[in-house]
């Protein structure tokens, strides 16, 4: 049975402060069974921008104060101006929108989408839309508008339905130009044909062109290379590297994106990596950290306005769709107490108020009781419950308290530095990108390879320097093509020695066998190597205005080197014990040494592998 109107108010009703002293209020209720998922239909409504745009609403502009949202619009020749409250929503159960206007058709404005599982691949949605109108007037525009909408949603909704059996990732609401929007064609002809030039694909080069030319600007904001490498199905290496070209082309521009780490909004978007402040505020959130972890920046990028100016677009804040790691977020009553159902698979939950310090966690395991879990101010801040949990949450204080459960792991689609970083080709493209002296980034786990020329004084002696200095600088080109060939980069030379980085462990020990091979003795002034290489957390810093890692890992992988001779390898047991690095071993019946080492400096005593000339 549907749930009647009546009944919809018993779930939600209204606060008296907008209603006591108002007009009548209009109250506009449908519902729509659908053959989606709830998770499916929820990915849709929640990304209400792009819901609203579809709908035909006006853009939307918005201002942060304080930590308060303003809104700004006009619709239908009037000016509308309104406070934001902040949202609420149970991920998967409903979502809640109150908008308090100072300027426009209404005092306030709620809307509701309510949703009910009916079966595995069938939803009920109930969409209500409440308005407090501020006059006669307004009562007459928004009652001529109520059959509009009803119809739109009616549309829309049977083309989500369409969509999510589409086998794309993360399907939406389409939202392409019809027309190109760009502005200066000759300029993106010549770019086009610049890229074209480059070790990039074809068809990725035109994917790309297109969709500057004709993507909404809902999209192209603010582009995330990894998702849309996704969507598109091309390797995300290939589309970072082409996006990291087309900025230097001057198709785009790339932005350095300061992250809250509870919203996980952008607080600050900028242009340099230098500029990156060491610290950060959220008003939002009411808390000020440090931007030194792995998930402290993302790399996105923009067009180029050059090419074609994108203003940032907002049909909607659309903050679930932006805070999907978000499962629960309440604003609760003094003394007001909830109980729901959640949605949540097995992992580990992060529970904050805003405004106090006191951070909790929901272990969700596959072994726990069901029991209810009981959250309020000042209690028991840590839980394990199963699957699919039963939560209450009471705020015992005299004042309201928005409370958040919230995933702790983070969107595998957030570039990272670490990730350029390792990009030989950013190296190229950007050396004059640098770290500010006060900013220390964790880059998590690294792959670091030490190469360094045996007996290079004698070769000076023997062939002089010129004669040698040219066959230096040649085997520094060699180890620079087997480390790009396997995905690495080199992070700096010291003297004729070279300090490279690998985001695969497997890659460091391909293009270590690789260099091994090459400088056999035979070539160069007989030139031969000795490597070394260790696996674990970095930092990156600057060292000598430039991008440098540095940390124990580094530290360990550099002292280990003197256990090698020339046309040897060497590495720790941390690094052989990599799945993919110990499966290439034995597939290659590669035999190794065992050695043990104590790095000077360091209690620990290593265990050190050698592979041998």
């Amino acid at each position: 049975m549907s749930l009647t109107i009546d009944e919809f108010f018993k779930i939600y009703p209204w606060d008296d402060k907008y209603i006591l002293g108002k007009p009548k209020r209009l109250d506009w209720f449908w519902s729509y069974e659908l053959t989606i998922s709830v998770d499916s239909l929820w990915s849709f409504i929640s990304d209400t921008s792009r819901l609203n745009k579809a709908i035909g609403l006006s853009e939307m502009n918005f201002e942060e104060k304080a930590g308060v949202l303003y809104g700004k619009a006009k619709n239908a020749g009037v000016r509308l101006e309104w406070v934001e409250v902040p949202w609420t929503w149970v991920a998967g159960k409903h979502l809640i929108s109150v908008r308090e206007y100072s300027r426009g058709f209404a005092h306030t404005v709620k809307a509701i989408y309510h949703f009910e599982k009916i079966s595995e691949s069938t939803t009920r949605l109930y969409v209500y839309l409440g308005w407090i109108p501020r006059g006669f007037f307004s009562k007459l525009l928004l009652l001529a508008s109520k059959n509009i909408i009803h119809k739109k949603y009616t549309e829309i909704l049977s083309e989500i339905e369409k969509l999510s059996k589409a086998r794309t990732f993360k399907p939406q609401l389409p939202a392409r130009e019809e027309k190109s929007m760009v502005n200066n064609h000759s300029a993106l002809f010549k770019i086009t044909e610049e890229l074209l030039q480059k070790n990039i694909s074809k068809d990725l080069v035109h994917k790309l062109i297109d969709y500057i030319e004709y993507g909404n600007e809902i999209d192209l904001y603010r582009i995330r290379v990894l998702e849309l490498a996704k969507k598109w199905d091309f390797k995300e290496r290939d589309l970072v590297i082409a996006c990291m070209y087309a900025t230097r082309a001057g198709l785009l521009t790339i932005s350095w994106d300061v992250i809250c780490p509870h919203c996980r909004g952008t607080r600050i978007e900028i242009g340099t990596l230098y500029d990156i402040p060491a610290k950060a505020n959220c008003e939002v959130c009411n808390i000020e950290y440090e931007n030194d972890s792995e998930n402290s920046i993302e790399i996105t990028f923009h067009v180029h306005p050059s090419i074609r100016p994108v203003a940032k677009v907002f049909f909607c804040s659309a903050e679930p769709a932006k805070k999907p790691h978000i499962k629960l977020q309440k604003i609760l009553a003094p003394k007001e107490t909830i109980e729901t159902n959640l949605n949540l698979s097995i992992g580990l939950y992060r529970l904050r108020i805003k405004g106090n310090n006191e951070i909790g966690t929901l272990n969700i395991t596959d072994s726990e009781s069901a029991d209810i879990v009981n959250w309020s101010i000042g209690g028991n801040q840590n839980y394990l419950s199963a699957q699919n949990p039963q939560v209450r949450i009471a705020n015992t204080d005299d004042k309201p308290h928005l409370f958040t459960i919230e995933e702790t792991s983070w969107d595998p689609y957030v570039l990272r530095p670490a990730y350029i970083f390792s990009l030989q080709e950013f190296h190229d493209l950007f050396s004059a990108e640098s770290l500010s002296s006060e900013l220390k980034l964790e880059l998590g786990l690294q792959t670091v390879l030490f190469t360094d020329i045996v007996g290079s004084s004698t070769l000076y002696e023997e062939y002089g320097d010129s004669k040698t200095f040219v066959q230096v600088k040649k085997h520094f080109e060699e180890i620079n093509k087997f480390v790009k060939e396997n995905e690495g980069a080199i992070i700096k030379t010291i003297g004729d020695a070279v300090m490279a980085a690998f985001p695969s462990p497997k890659g460091a020990i391909e293009a270590a066998m690789s260099m091994r091979n090459s400088f056999n003795g035979k070539n160069m002034n007989g030139i031969r190597l000795r490597i070394s290489i260790h696996y674990g957390q970095c930092i990156a810093v600057n060292l000598n205005s430039g991008i440098d890692y540095f940390g124990k890992t580094v530290n360990i992988a550099a002292k280990i080197q003197k256990l090698a001779g020339a046309s040897q390898i060497v590495f720790t047991k941390e690094y052989k014990d990599n799945p993919e690095v110990n499966l290439f071993l034995e597939s290659n019946k590669i035999m190794l040494e065992e050695l043990k080492y104590e790095v000077p400096g360091m209690k620990d005593r290593f265990t050190i592998y050698r592979i041998n000339a």
